[in-house]
């Protein structure tokens, strides 16, 4: 039987069958023909059912703050790995410059070469971080090692490094010049030095590996408040000729209406989700729902749904109005049984 096109059951639209709301869009058939009469108009194709709608005010809510302690560090660590840290280091002018940080942020510190005490090659000892950054190929911060005790450094996290004693400064000065020779000849007033790091280089499987896993988290702790938000709004079930097109967040899947059976089912019992979004007002994957295996699209399991059996798996769903979605159903020659 032909399917009405471009109509839409949604909740809040002009018009009303008696089961659920119908939006009028172009083409689409005067008050006596809209889905729920019995009559069809032969030009039509589909029929779209949003899912029922649950409060989003705490979504929201949660999804701000998923959103703020999670998604923003890690999209900052990510940009962290991504971005070449900024890491130079210059003697001129009777001054040792220190310039180091994400290159949007990056900071200064600077000394007078009259206040250098002693400078020395160091072979650094695997040592500790106290404060902070470390990731590889880039080492700042105050950091401890044996032997040593605690230093502040900016390097390249190599363990050839100078140590710097520095008057009046809380702790010595560690620092990684690929030329450490002509760096303490500098300190030293025998000219000058400069060098900035082109790219802090780690062993390239580790740092490909770090910037993968950084974005991916970024990536997700930013997706799922989205998901939070958008996903219950963006879920439709669509009647076509022969199967129904289900649209979630981001993907759509039909499947297919042949030998299936539907029935209304009030409050399933939603058990391990095997695959899939598992989020509060929006899940679709894999569950196990009543002991069974079953792929869901809902948003909400709290009150009537329909459960569609005979063709694989069972599909559990939760348009906003089961009985109208039901009737559908039924003028579309599935078998309907009663709530069971």
């Amino acid at each position: 039987m032909p399917i009405p096109k471009n109509v839409r059951r949604e909740a809040g639209d002009e018009y009303t069958d008696g089961c659920a709301a119908v939006s009028r869009s172009a083409g689409a058939p005067p008050e006596g023909n809209i889905p729920g009469d019995g009559a069809y108009d032969e030009n039509m194709e589909f029929l779209e059912f949003e899912a029922v709608r649950t409060g989003s005010r705490w979504r929201w809510v949660l999804a701000v703050a998923l959103a703020v302690v999670v998604g923003l560090p890690m999209a900052g660590m990510a940009v962290l790995v991504l971005v070449p840290p900024h890491l130079e280091y210059t003697v001129a002018g009777g001054r040792l410059t220190v310039t180091h940080g994400p290159p949007f942020v990056a900071r200064e510190r600077s000394w007078p070469l009259e206040a250098v005490v002693e400078a020395g090659p160091v072979d650094l000892p695997p040592g500790a971080r106290r404060n902070g950054t470390s990731l590889p190929g880039y080492c700042a911060g105050v950091f401890r090692y044996p032997g040593i005790g605690t230093v502040w450094q900016a390097t390249d996290c190599s363990s050839r490094a100078v140590l710097i004693e520095v008057e009046g400064a809380d702790r010595p000065v560690v620092l990684t010049p690929p030329e450490p020779e002509a760096f303490l000849r500098a300190l030293r007033g025998r000219g000058t030095y400069h060098h900035r790091f082109v790219r802090p280089s780690p062993a390239p499987a580790a740092w490909r590996l770090t910037q993968v896993m950084t974005v991916l988290g970024a990536v997700i702790a930013l997706g799922v408040p989205l998901v939070l938000v958008l996903g219950p709004r963006r879920l439709r079930y669509e009647l076509e000729p022969g199967g129904l097109r289900i649209r979630s967040f981001l993907l759509s899947k039909t499947v297919p209406l042949e030998g299936v059976t539907a029935r209304r089912i009030t409050a399933p019992r939603i058990g391990a989700r095997l695959w899939g979004a598992g989020l509060p007002g929006y899940l679709t994957g894999l569950f196990t729902v009543e002991g069974r295996v079953t792929r869901v699209w809902v948003t909400s399991v709290k009150g009537d749904c329909v459960l569609l059996e005979g063709n694989g798996r069972p599909v559990l769903l939760s348009p906003a109005d089961p009985g109208a979605f039901l009737e559908a159903l039924r003028l579309m020659g599935v078998t309907v049984r009663e709530e069971g």
